[in-house]
């Protein structure tokens, strides 16, 4: 069996929709754009999308391919509501950080993302608690 380079789960009442990253590199870049293209071809503008996405799992490294495919999601879906949670473990180099924060084409007026390195905080941020 294949070793899955993505996994998805839904949580807090399937309020949230988890990804965690076993992998970022151009495979996961690939499935993680067709997955947001599936969810987005029939979107509920009624519901605000929101994302924890842990890339806990594949050692914090995020590589060009998946900041293209980002930004290309970013571009086919600018109107997008929602919040983003990002999990990164404890020992993440601060720079890096503020690097994927700054420059993350995810991010707009309509849609905040916040890094974290609790999962139960970040879910608390996405739900508004």
């Amino acid at each position: 069996m294949p070793e899955e380079i993505i996994t998805r789960e839904t949580l807090a009442d399937g309020s949230v929709a988890c990804y965690r990253f076993f992998s970022t590199g151009s495979e996961a870049a690939e499935t993680w754009l067709k997955e947001m293209n599936r969810l987005f071809s029939s979107p509920d503008d009624e519901r605000p999308h929101l994302f924890l996405i842990d890339i806990r799992p594949a050692k914090n490294l995020v590589s060009a391919d998946m900041f293209k495919t980002l930004r290309t999601a970013a571009a086919e879906h600018p109107n997008l509501s929602g919040k983003t949670a990002i999990l990164f473990t404890p020992e993440t180099s601060t720079k890096m950080v503020e690097l994927m924060a700054q420059h993350n084409p995810m991010e707009s007026a309509n849609r905040p993302l916040k890094i974290f390195s609790d999962e139960k905080e970040a879910i608390a941020w996405l739900l508004g608690s």
